[in-house]
C-alpha cells in the first residue's frame, strides 16, 4: 500500500469514527445525528428536489434566450451574447424583459 492510500484510509477511518459519535443540536437539546436525519431529512431532500425542477426549467429558457439573440438583428447584439453567456439564467431574464420585446 503506497503512502497517499495509507494516508486516505487513516483520515477515512477518522472520520467514520467521529461520525459515529456525533451528536447534533436540535433547539438546546444533544440528539444523535442518525434521530435528526430521520426526522429533518426530507426538508434537504425537498429543497434539491425544488432546486432540481427550477433548474431544468432554466437551462431550456437559458438556451433559448441565446438562439433568440442570435438570430435578432440588433445592433448591440455583442453585449447581450456576453450578458447572456455570463449573467446565466439572471442575464437571460435580463434579456428577456429589456431586450427581446424591444426586437419584435
Amino acid at each position: 500500500m503506497n503512502r497517499v492510500s495509507f494516508t486516505c484510509l487513516v483520515v477515512s477511518s477518522l472520520l467514520a469514527i467521529s461520525h459515529a459519535h456525533a451528536k447534533c443540536t436540535v433547539n438546546g437539546e444533544e440528539i444523535p445525528c442518525d434521530q435528526f436525519w430521520a426526522q429533518f431529512g426530507w426538508i434537504f431532500g425537498a429543497l434539491g428536489l425544488i432546486f432540481g425542477l427550477v433548474f431544468l426549467i432554466a437551462i431550456p429558457f437559458w438556451i433559448w434566450m441565446l438562439i433568440d439573440c442570435l438570430k435578432s438583428s440588433r445592433s448591440d447584439k455583442v453585449v447581450w451574447m456576453l450578458v447572456l453567456f455570463f449573467g446565466n439564467i439572471l442575464g437571460a431574464v435580463l434579456y428577456f424583459f429589456l431586450a427581446r420585446n424591444k426586437t419584435k
